[in-house]
């Protein structure tokens, strides 16, 4: 039975987006499970040269944190603190055979990196930006803003990671935070993988927002751990590694042609989303289908950012109001069908129209009957004896837009700045916290001391829930919610009758009107023909 170590934080919900469709490349090669030791992600793996291997996580200082603890991170991201202990790691295949191995206690990101984060590490001078590719979404579009970073080689991972304080995960910690200390098939537990746990098996086609798969959350409650996209980690990869890594801290070989990749990705199948599968890939390669995360050794020792992205809770009730997209104010006008039958030349006709002009109009005609539009609120139907038309006009509100706010909320100890649109920090400076991770300077007040940019732009988004549009003008998320108002509609079965050949004084005869002067009228629903020629 799948238990979660810690619940889900409201805090989580400033990463969510309105998804937006995004095209992300091609879709990649199948990955083989069958034989581990060859499950690469290119359909060649280009011989790179031998590099050193990465340098090692620091060990956590100072009094260790607990299971279950956060803290927000200078990025925006949220870091998770994982335990030390001994985990099962690998799981019977030739290139990762199940062993127990032992890892200190480590932070890492609850999810994988995003284009905004990335693209605010770009704006700072400090990253580059990923490979221009049609395919790829433009990282300052706002509708983009939470999906996972993708297009990057593996040192600008590894750059971003060093930006903000930090190193690419492990092998070893990406699988302990994947699978848990007790080494699960999967994040979620054992259970089969379905479209509610992840986004793989082109549930979507594409990838999707970091936050929209809680409940497919690993044992530690990190999320995309399984579908998504692909994440680089810092191990060089080598086949036959598990056989003979060390018991502590394992670190990954020393030397290699090609760095290891975890995970699977929104286009893989039901066979290649186990948590134990090694894949890898030549360092300068890169992929549409391919991210990172981070892990930070000694978070708990820095001091806090002195700005975090405000955000809109999924749940907010905000009051309606004249928005981008329409008012919610409106009055339903009663729809009324008006019918005028004729028979002209032994022709049976009848004029439909209709009030209000735009309302929504749906008919339908039997079989010899046929209608044509005459005017913008008339149809013109002519048909035999006995032919009917169904027809319906209805009027309703348009869907009104609810204004949620501007930015509305942060979690203590932030404040809003409405006018910027991003949280504060306001809380006391927090004794033995006065470091910064790369980028960021200590800004020292009388009661705030906290993490601040040294250069550069925030290029802060505000952030609206799934269905939400940002409105960069007014810095409100609206959304268009279905019509409260009250939908009115008339609907009429119209009937085309024999026309008969009136007498001239209006009564029914044989020939005693010639055809052409014959007209029939309604007056109600009492029909009358009559001789227009005396």
């Amino acid at each position: 039975m799948k238990r979660k170590l810690f619940p889900q934080f409201a805090l989580f919900v400033m990463l969510s987006l309105v998804l937006i469709a995004c095209t992300l490349g091609q879709t990649p090669p199948a990955l083989s499970t069958t034989q581990p030791q060859d499950t690469q992600l290119p359909a060649e793996l280009p011989v790179t040269g031998q590099e050193p291997a990465t340098e090692p996580p620091l060990n956590l200082a100072g009094p260790p944190p607990e299971l279950g603890d956060t803290l927000l991170w200078v990025d925006g991201s949220l870091l998770v603190y994982i335990p030390p202990g001994e985990f099962v790691m690998g799981h019977g295949g030739e290139d990762n055979p199940e062993h127990v191995a032992y890892l200190d206690g480590f932070w890492i990101y609850r999810t994988e990196v995003t284009n905004s984060m990335y693209l605010r590490c770009m704006m700072m001078g400090e990253c580059s930006p990923p490979v221009v590719d049609p395919s790829l979404p433009n990282l300052e579009d706002p509708e983009v803003a939470n999906l996972p970073v993708v297009g990057l080689r593996w040192d600008q991972a590894e750059r971003y990671c060093h930006f903000i304080g930090g190193i690419l995960p492990t092998e070893a910690q990406w699988e302990k935070t994947a699978r848990g200390p007790e080494g699960d098939i999967y994040p979620w537990g054992n259970a089969e993988p379905d479209c509610e746990l992840l986004n793989f098996n082109d549930c979507l086609g594409e990838a999707s927002p970091v936050i929209d798969y809680p409940v497919g959350a690993s044992p530690y409650d990190v999320l995309d751990m399984a579908g998504n996209v692909f994440e680089w980690v810092a191990d060089w990869y080598q086949a036959g590694y598990y056989a003979e890594a060390p018991f502590d801290n394992p670190m990954g070989p020393e030397f290699g042609d090609a760095r290891s990749v975890r995970g699977s990705a929104f286009n893989s199948g039901p066979g290649q989303v186990s948590s134990a599968l090694r894949h890898f890939l030549a360092p300068d390669e890169h992929r549409a289908d391919l991210g990172f995360r981070c892990v930070v050794a000694n978070a708990h020792e820095f001091a806090p950012p002195c700005q975090v992205l405000a955000y809109v809770p999924p749940d907010a009730q905000g009051g309606p109001g004249a928005g981008p997209g329409g008012s919610a104010e409106c009055i339903v006008p009663e729809p009324t069908i008006n019918v005028v039958t004729y028979c002209e030349r032994q022709v049976r006709g009848n004029n439909i129209s209709w009030s209000p002009a735009d309302a929504d109009i749906n008919y339908s005609s039997s079989v010899g009957v046929s209608c044509s539009q005459y005017d913008a609120d008339t149809l013109a139907c002519v048909g035999d004896p006995g032919g009917t038309v169904e027809i319906s006009a209805c009027k309703s509100c348009p869907p009104p837009v609810v204004e949620l706010g501007v930015l509305a909320s942060c979690d203590p100890p932030y404040v809003l700045d409405e006018p910027a649109g991003v949280c504060r920090y306001a809380g006391a400076p927090v004794p033995g916290r006065d470091l910064c991770t790369p980028g960021f300077s200590l800004l020292t007040l009388p009661d705030t001391v906290c993490c601040e940019m040294q250069a550069g732009s925030p290029h802060d988004f505000p952030v609206c829930p799934p269905g939400g549009s940002y409105d960069q003008a007014s810095r409100i998320c609206w959304f268009t919610l279905p019509s409260t108002g009250d939908q009115k509609c008339a609907s009429e079965t119209v009937h085309f009758t024999t026309c008969e050949r009136p007498g001239r004084d209006g009564g029914g005869s044989d020939d005693s009107c010639p055809p052409q002067y014959v007209y029939c009228f309604y007056t109600g629903n009492q029909r009358v023909c009559v001789c227009t020629q005396p």
